[in-house]
């Protein structure tokens, strides 16, 4: 049996789930008709990232391949841009009192 490794793409904002070249037409055209689409230049296929594809996916390749999902957990955080937030001058020394 077969392990398919999928990963997470982000692109515009919107996160995707990655499906790499399987090596088989037929699965390939059917996971094109469930919803997925080809990227030309990386090679492999993705899907919107919802439970509703997940889903598909899971029922699609009951019984064919192992799905490894690893590569969907988020390990790193995103960096966000903070203006730095301005304390009152009370809760400064506060903290400054407690050795914080």
């Amino acid at each position: 049996m077969h392990t398919i490794k999928l990963f997470s793409l982000e692109h515009k904002s919107v996160n995707y789930i990655g499906i790499p070249t399987l090596g088989n037409a037929l699965w390939e055209e059917k996971l094109i008709k469930i919803g997925a689409r080809w990227n030309k230049s990386k090679k492999h296929l993705f899907l919107i990232n919802s439970k509703d594809n997940l889903n598909n996916l899971f029922t699609f390749f009951k019984g064919k391949a192992w799905l490894d999902l690893d590569g969907l957990k988020k390990s790193e955080l995103k960096k966000v841009n903070v203006e730095k937030i301005q304390f009152p001058k009370e809760y400064q020394l506060l903290l400054i009192r407690k050795r914080y």
